[in-house]
């Protein structure tokens, strides 16, 4: 993929920046897999892939009102191996289990230009510090058992361990070199159980591990809010959840719902340096910050101790009565997210939203053409890092007054499509989305949503 001048419109369109491009934007992906079956008694399958990702991005900033015009380029090298075995242990059991290797190198470099004497400085730190090193690792393990006609149990298992390297004193000396590393053993296990029939009653509980990236830690980048500095002391973040649910298959009606509920500990989340360092003195390195970007505010990350998060999804679609070929589908999402330390709403938890369509078929099962509406409610329910952010009407602009305009408001897209199916030819679907060519955003999003927009695609498959 090779992009060039592409403008971040959040920072553009607000006059916050005069000049804010991305470029160049290129991408290099090359891969190779080897899979082979039956190879024993005991080991059913077998896949191996090799990885080479690279991927190189530029940037283009000046401020309004700066002085000088800042160019980074980083380029990171990404090298990955995987294996999955499976053994097929009698006809109830299966056993999926393997392991991945990932692997990140750092090359990075900013340009600084006086505009007004055309002086420039080079440093070794572009978004990363360079010659920053990244890995992580993972071995897992998946049981699918069936215990009875009508009870399935899936019980799986994975370690992880990951080790992060960068040189902050490339900013501040008294920062020294940067490792980190940690592991963690997380589980889960999951069930099926057959009520009746056409009944299902679904439930899994499991626990997440998320290691800090080099993103995470070590990046000096503008965000929607602001700066983001170097978070040498980020924590990993844990988490268990649950899900319970019903599904039901019927002649004319397939639906589903299911409750979640997620705890999070150690949820990593930004808070303004001035908060971390309060009564304290801020070190050399964000400083330096604050001051090469002047009025701009300066956040680093945190772990907030507990998070919960719960919400339902309603799955539903039947077979219209009287009308040949003609069904209705939907789906609708609930969520509600609480931090527990601040008593506040978790950063840019989505409103209620869903879509809802018919659909008509030919009987003989060529032609097709549906009508459909994508909508979310307007979402108020904001937490403080909503507010900072700009893409989010919540504080007016230099001051802790509410806007009035507070949360992202209300929408529906109206669209239609239709497709042909012939065996031998390609598919054909031709569409028009955003019909009334309504204005919208989704939540937490910097760009407004496509107008009234026409979509043709074929597929032909050999």
């Amino acid at each position: 993929m090779r992009q060039e001048d592409v403008p971040r419109y959040d920072k553009l369109a607000t006059g916050e920046y005069d000049v804010y491009f991305f470029d160049p934007q290129n991408r290099d992906l090359v891969y190779g897999n080897f899979t082979a079956e039956n190879i024993s008694p005991w080991l059913n399958a077998m896949q191996i892939s090799l990885s080479y990702h690279r991927q190189e991005e530029g940037q283009r900033q000046l401020k309004a009102r700066s002085p000088s015009l800042k160019e980074t380029r980083d380029i990171v090298n990404t090298v990955g191996l995987s294996l999955q075995l499976t053994s097929l242990l009698g006809n109830r059991q299966k056993l999926t289990y393997g392991g991945e290797f990932y692997h990140d190198t750092v090359n990075s470099e900013k340009v600084t230009t006086i505009l007004a004497s055309g002086n420039k400085e080079t440093s070794t730190w572009g978004r990363f510090p360079d010659g920053s090193k990244f890995w992580d690792m993972n071995a897992y393990i998946q049981d699918e058992v069936k215990i009875l006609n009508n009870l399935e149990v899936t019980l799986a298992g994975r370690y992880t361990r990951f080790n992060t390297q960068a040189d902050l004193s490339l900013k501040d000396p008294a920062f020294g070199e940067f490792e980190s590393s940690g592991d963690a053993l997380t589980g889960s296990v999951g069930l099926v159980y057959g009520i009746t029939e056409n009944l299902n009653f679904v439930s899994n509980l499991g626990q997440g591990f998320r290691a800090p990236s080099l993103n995470d830690t070590t990046a000096m980048e503008v965000t929607n809010e602001g700066i983001d500095a170097p978070s040498p002391d980020l924590g990993s973040e844990r988490s268990t959840g649950i899900d319970v649910g019903f599904k039901a298959r019927l002649k004319n009606f397939f639906g589903s719902i299911t409750y979640y509920y997620t705890f999070v500990d150690g949820l990593m989340t930004r808070v303004p340096v001035e908060e971390v360092y309060a009564g304290k003195m801020i070190p050399k390195l964000y400083s330096d910050i604050q001051e090469a970007y002047a009025d701009t505010d300066v956040f680093v990350k945190d772990n907030i101790d507990e998070v919960n998060i719960q919400g339902v999804e309603l799955d539903v679609s039947l077979i219209i009565p009287y009308l040949p070929g003609t069904s209705a589908y939907g789906n609708l999402t609930y969520t509600r997210g609480h931090d527990v330390d601040s008593d506040q709403p978790i950063r840019r938890e989505q409103p209620i939203n869903g879509l809802f369509g018919l659909r008509w078929n030919d009987t003989g099962g060529r032609f097709w053409a549906e009508l459909y509406s994508r909508f979310a409610q307007k979402q108020d329910r904001l937490s403080n890092g909503d507010r900072r952010d700009p893409r989010i009407p919540g504080l007016i602009r230099g001051s802790d007054e509410d806007d009035p305009r507070a949360g992202t408001p209300g929408w529906f897209t109206l669209n239609v499509r239709t497709g042909i199916d012939i065996a031998n030819l390609p598919r054909l679907i031709v569409g028009v989305e955003n019909i009334t060519n309504k204005r919208y955003r989704e939540h937490g999003s910097g760009v407004d949503g496509s107008g009234i927009n026409f979509v043709v695609s074929v597929d032909y498959e050999l």
